[in-house]
């Protein structure tokens, strides 16, 4: 929560300071996503990217951006597998920065920008929620909101609006993702705990609150995995607790 970008190699415990955010992000409320190489840190000043080659820090800008959303709370952020980035601001919706023929590898300025609006009147998703996690699968991109229970929502270009709903058979509102393996994901809420989905064959594996399962908390702040496989969770205020994949115990 300083602001600080570490390197922990695992095999010597050696930790060395990579750089820092600048001293007026409020990192309390922050996200980070990554893939291969590829860092971003979303902030309640915008998104931030981590370049891991020479560790050098760099806001995202465009100059397509003429509503100033990328400066706006970054709740959620996703570099999907054709190398766009999709973005989640706090009020205002998802933007997806599209890479394009024309576009220089992470110079986000020359991506394409698509902003997808919190207040449309059609059937978009955001007309009763906050988007707070995206995740691919079979190449498709899924977004999991607040304030929404039983289902996920797809993009489809081919969709009026865009986005066309997924049902899924839990009623935990989806706002925190963690894949335990290609298809099976663990899904976190602000008021049902947790569950694990399989993606493929549509059904709950199994699901954890304060009344069933012996979680200390149904608001899930943070999930992550750990080395062996285990999920890692921190509640709103509590520290960090691990559910063992295999058979289900909290501890």
């Amino acid at each position: 929560e300083d602001g600080k970008i570490w390197n922990v190699n695992y095999s010597d415990n050696n930790v060395r300071l990579l750089g820092a955010l600048p001293d007026d992000i409020d990192l309390k409320t922050s996200s980070v996503s990554s893939r291969g190489n590829n860092c971003y840190i979303g902030t309640n000043k915008g998104i931030y990217y981590f370049n891991s080659f020479t560790y050098e820090i760099s806001k995202i800008v465009s100059n397509q951006d003429s509503l100033g959303v990328l400066n706006l709370h970054t709740v959620a952020s996703f570099e999907d597998s054709k190398g766009d980035l999709w973005l989640a601001q706090r009020e205002a919706g998802v933007t997806r920065l599209r890479k394009t023929l024309n576009s220089a590898l992470h110079d986000y300025g020359t991506y394409e920008f698509e902003q997808y609006y919190a207040k449309q009147k059609d059937e978009s998703i955001f007309s009763d929620g906050r988007v707070m996690a995206m995740f691919e699968y079979n190449s498709e991109m899924y977004f999991g909101i607040q304030n929404q229970t039983g289902y996920f929502w797809k993009y489809d270009d081919e969709a009026t609006s865009k986005f066309v709903k997924v049902s899924i058979n839990t009623e935990q509102s989806l706002v925190k993702i963690a894949f335990a393996n290609d298809t099976v994901i663990w899904i976190g809420s602000f008021t049902g705990g947790i569950s694990k989905y399989d993606l493929k064959n549509k059904e709950l594996i199994y699901s954890w609150n304060t009344a069933k399962g012996n979680l200390p908390t149904d608001w899930i702040a943070k999930m992550v995995l750990s080395v062996d496989g285990n999920l890692l969770f921190k509640g709103e205020k509590d520290g960090w607790y691990e559910i063992n994949g295999e058979n289900y115990s909290v501890n």
